[in-house]
């Protein structure tokens, strides 16, 4: 299992089982928080998963059942855990990435963001790939992808985590293979991004090599980081 997540009303529960193909669907207790298996629901090599704030909608990120990358969408009708499929989105014409490895979704539900490896001319480059979202349906929409060396971005080489502040003002993505936080500021009308700054290992920055993890506090104060 490489990624878990809770609906916002406690009820659910899922995990992605990347040697399955399939995200394990769980209710949950609200007394001890145990949990009850209800089902799977497939999706090829899932990576991460994450739940709108509204519960109504589960996005896996994976493989489109080849090499190129996907977002899955599911609806669920709380409080009942079961997924129905929605789509897979794979991006624009360049799709998603041969590797998406994280996937955030906005405070507000209005955007998606994959973090993961681009294949582009040759070269294996970091790249943040936005996505909109219709909170009706779910659906995902192309808007934009942030690429390691173009635009003024750096540092962002393979990334494995990726969240939003909870102001969705600023998206963090840690780049394990730059060993670097890389910070973006968030137009919260079209889910674009603005590269901002970035913190590398090194000098003061001790304990972001191999950075594969961040979160944001819930005060919005402090940003934790984990490294090797």
């Amino acid at each position: 299992t490489s990624g878990v997540a809770v609906s916002s009303d406690g009820n659910c529960v899922y995990g992605t089982g990347e040697q399955d193909n399939a995200v394990a669907v769980f209710s949950r207790s609200l007394i001890d928080g145990s949990l009850t298996f209800v089902g799977t629901a497939a999706v090829d090599s899932p990576q991460s998963v994450v739940i709108s704030p509204d519960s109504l909608h589960v996005y896996v990120i994976g493989t489109d059942g080849t090499t190129a990358g996907a977002v899955h969408v599911f609806s669920r009708t709380p409080p009942a855990c079961a997924l129905s499929f929605v789509e897979e989105e794979s991006g624009d014409g360049n799709g998603l990435g041969k590797a998406p490895e994280a996937l955030a979704i906005t405070g507000d539900g209005a955007h998606v963001y994959v973090a993961g490896s681009f294949f582009d001319g040759g070269d294996t480059q970091g790249a943040v790939i936005v996505l909109s979202r219709n909170a009706g349906t779910g659906a995902l929409t192309f808007v934009e992808r942030q690429v390691d060396g173009v635009g003024g971005v750096a540092d962002l080489g393979p990334t494995l985590s990726a969240i939003t502040a909870r102001l969705d003002q600023t998206v963090y993505v840690t780049s394990r293979g730059d060993s670097s936080l890389v910070v973006f500021d968030r137009d919260a009308g079209t889910g674009e991004l603005t590269f901002l700054e970035s913190q590398r290992d090194g000098g003061g920055n001790d304990g972001l090599k191999g950075a594969n993890a961040v979160v944001v506090d819930p005060t919005n104060e402090y940003v934790y980081v984990v490294g090797r």
